[in-house]
């Protein structure tokens, strides 16, 4: 009987696990060898320099936002939408956008994980999805071949790979 109590447990574990708020489980994941901090300041930097990899939304009233900013997601649950990061913080996220392939993508920062503020830290960051529309329920998962094509799973890495990590790292 306690066996089959420690397996349920562990079984609950692990599907928790896999339902979590940050939890990627295909992303890809790219090593920045810099500070969760200073790789956020050249995201900021790159999208000034390189304003067609915004991704914008128009609004009912005609207006244009960049689409999903910066979200962080607290320790409490709540999402807040802020460029200022709190002690509460544990993740980071933002889209980007391809013109040339009419494509979103989405990349996620797992701060908690990392000590942002040592300069000698390595920033994960992890390539989470694309969407070709503004319809946020038609995002393809990186690396699940049951929702995107090797192809076209190849084609998205390679290009966020060249077009943004490349001028982010150097």
């Amino acid at each position: 009987m306690k066996n089959k109590i420690l397996n349920f447990y562990i079984a609950l574990t692990l599907l928790v696990g896999c339902f979590s708020c940050g939890s990627y489980y295909y992303a890809e994941e790219y090593s920045t060898n810099m500070s969760c901090d200073k790789f956020i300041k050249k995201l900021d930097k790159f999208k000034e320099t390189y304003p067609q990899y915004k991704c914008t939304q128009t609004n009912d009233k005609g207006g244009t936002y960049e689409k999903g900013i910066y979200y962080y997601y607290s320790k409490s649950g709540g999402n807040i939408e802020t460029s200022t990061r709190t002690d509460s913080s544990t993740f980071y996220s933002f889209y980007l956008h391809f013109s040339d392939i009419k494509a979103d993508i989405h990349c996620v920062i797992n701060v908690s994980t990392q000590n942002s503020n040592t300069s000698d830290s390595n920033c994960t960051v992890q390539l989470t999805g694309v969407t070709y529309s503004h319809n946020w329920a038609s995002w393809k998962t990186i690396n699940n071949f049951k929702e995107i094509s090797r192809e076209e799973n190849k084609k998205i890495k390679r290009k966020f790979e060249t077009e943004i990590l490349q001028k982010l790292l150097h």
